[in-house]
Order: structure tokens, then C-alpha cells, then sequence
């Protein structure tokens, strides 16, 4: 049995970035917290960062976790660059290689973005709400593939901690144009990876989801504290004021690329 074991987060996780500046790529870091198990106790704990879709390129050296830690269940806390890809995390105990454990899936530091509300909102992430038949492709948009959603609407169940956060595609979850188009300008303006988080509930009131108690604000706290309980906000981003018949997706589409996000700034949830 291996001394060190740890429990990976869910596959395209977006971590919010608490800073901007600085760190090893110039764009801010922030802390990603780890469930290990230490079968013995040990004397130091070291972390490394490899690229996940090039998993034999180093991006980040071993660096100390931390040392003298008693056996056990535990959670550490790494500081993790912000950056354009994806990672794989690797830990291994006394720098013994042969003890390393390696998280299963990518995951990115970054911008999450939160959004709570009614179908419009719903739309954000499906097309169920207004029985959209649009199509990336029909649209010609392509997601970026460093954008990722994690969402819940209209009553459905709340996704968990494992449960997969997925980049938006005509296949997938998120079928949403919105969300794929949403997600490739804050990729393209802050230069790192970018989450879409939050719920949606058709034909309510807002207020359901600021009044504590109220059911939406129980799913909305629920699936916020899943994704880790940070989130950014956007700010230059013009809000687009939709007549009634709406216009075709199309022209909504090129609303959207005309308006670019101008800058991204954070706060916590």
C-alpha cells in the first residue's frame, strides 16, 4: 500500500485566482486545497505541476507542501499559478518519486464567473428554456477549449464534488451558444482559463434567490460552495437590451462579439 493517496477534483475545474500579477506566468495564482491520506507520517511533502495535455512537460519544479506531517486524512493547500491550460498535480513524500500521486483529470486556475437567475439565466447554460434549435455549429461558434461550466436548472439535481465540469459543445451538458461564446471572450481578455457557474429557475421570482431559506438560494449557496466558494466578477461588459420578438440568434451572436470584456477583477463569494 502506497504511503501517500489524495482525492482528485473534478475533471475542468476552474480554481479562482486570488491575484492577477506576479507568480511564475505573470498572471496571478490561487490556492487549490487537496485531500491526501498519509499512511505514516512524514517528514516533507512536495508538489509539482505538469502540463496535462503534454504530460511530460514540467511547469512548475518540486516545491515544498509542507514537513513533519502525522499520518492521516489531511487537506493541503497549494498555490497554484494562473495560466492558459490545464494541469496535472503531482505529490510524492520525501523525494521519493516512486511514492508520487497524481491527480486524474486536468484542472485550471483562473476566472470563475457566477450567475443566478430566471430563463434567462437558464439560457446561459441550455437551450431548453426558450426551446432554442440553434447549434454552435449552426452559429459558427467554436468554445474555447479552456472554458468550462458547471450549472444546474429548472429543478434538476445539483451537480457534486466530482462531478465533471465540461466545455460547452452541442453534444454535451452545456449546449448553450452563450456559454460557449461567453466563455471564449473572458479566455481571450484575461489570458487564463474561465469557469461558468451557477443556476437557473424558469418562471420564478429573483427574489428566490437572495431571501436565505428560499429553495433557489439553498441550490445556489450549494453549487457555489461545490465549485469553492470564489468567483470573479466582469466589469466593461455592456449589457444588451433584447426587444420583443427577441432577434435571431444570429444577431444576438454579433451583439455579443462586438462587446468586448474590457477588464476582470475579483471578489470573493
Amino acid at each position: 500500500m502506497s504511503v501517500l493517496s489524495l482525492i482528485s477534483p473534478a475533471p475542468l475545474r476552474i480554481f479562482q485566482r486570488d491575484t492577477r500579477t506576479g507568480s511564475s506566468f505573470g498572471l496571478g495564482a490561487g490556492t487549490v486545497a487537496l485531500t491526501i491520506g498519509l499512511n505514516a507520517p512524514v517528514q516533507i511533502l512536495e508538489f509539482q505541476l505538469r502540463d496535462a495535455q503534454a504530460t511530460n512537460t514540467v511547469l512548475l519544479p518540486w516545491t515544498l507542501v509542507g514537513s513533519n506531517l502525522a499520518a492521516g486524512s489531511q487537506t493541503v493547500t497549494l498555490t497554484i499559478p494562473a495560466r492558459l491550460g490545464w494541469y496535472l498535480i503531482d505529490l510524492r513524500v520525501n523525494g521519493d518519486s516512486t511514492t508520487t500521486a497524481t491527480t486524474n483529470a486536468g484542472i485550471g486556475v483562473g476566472e470563475v464567473v457566477a450567475a443566478a437567475g430566471q430563463s434567462l439565466v437558464t439560457d446561459f447554460w441550455s437551450t431548453a428554456a426558450s426551446y432554442d434549435t440553434s447549434t454552435l455549429a449552426s452559429l459558427g461558434v467554436v468554445a474555447s477549449p479552456y472554458g468550462s461550466a458547471l450549472a444546474s436548472w429548472d429543478g434538476a439535481a445539483l451537480p457534486g464534488a466530482t462531478t465533471a465540469w465540461e466545455v460547452p459543445s452541442d453534444t454535451g451538458t452545456y449546449r448553450s451558444t452563450f456559454a460557449a461564446e461567453f466563455l471564449r471572450l473572458v479566455v481571450a481578455a484575461a489570458g487564463v482559463n474561465a469557469g461558468l457557474i451557477g443556476c437557473g429557475h424558469s418562471g420564478t421570482d429573483i427574489s428566490t434567490y437572495w431571501l436565505p431559506g428560499m429553495t433557489d438560494f439553498l441550490r445556489l449557496s450549494s453549487l457555489l460552495s461545490t465549485a469553492g466558494g470564489k468567483f470573479g466578477t466582469l466589469s466593461g461588459v455592456r449589457v444588451i437590451m433584447m426587444p420583443t420578438p427577441a432577434p435571431a440568434p444570429s444577431t444576438i451572436l454579433r451583439q455579443l462579439r462586438s462587446t468586448p470584456v474590457i477588464s476582470v477583477r475579483s471578489s470573493p463569494a
